[in-house]
């Protein structure tokens, strides 16, 4: 992907985010998080993922995730809230993808 395009797509990706939760930050790292502290999703600046966006977006957007006691269970729900969303926006991408772990990922073969 073009240095131009990933900007484009990053800016994609905030433009959703802020239209979503008009005060989060969001900053470009090398790992995807959220910081409830600091009200800040992090982006993967070099691997964009809508899951990944959906998945801190159900993080930060849904509070009584943190009411959970374990983190396991915090993980769990985003990933089923995030999955759950993009199952019902894209059914044709989400039927192309495989499950490893709690994660869906592309086929080994399409990469």
């Amino acid at each position: 992907m073009s240095k131009k395009t990933n900007i484009q797509r990053r800016k994609a990706i905030e433009i959703l985010l802020h239209s979503l939760i008009p005060k989060i930050d969001i900053i470009w790292d090398a790992s995807w998080a959220y910081s409830p502290a600091r009200k800040t999703i992090i982006g993967d600046a070099n691997n964009l993922s809508i899951i990944s966006t959906l998945h801190e977006y159900a993080h930060a957007r849904t509070e009584w995730i943190s009411d959970f006691d374990s983190e396991k269970k915090k993980e769990l729900a985003a990933c089923a809230i995030s999955v759950g969303i993009f199952r019902e926006i894209f059914p044709k991408s989400y039927a192309r993808l495989e499950w490893n772990g709690h994660m869906l990922q592309m086929p080994e073969k399409s990469r």
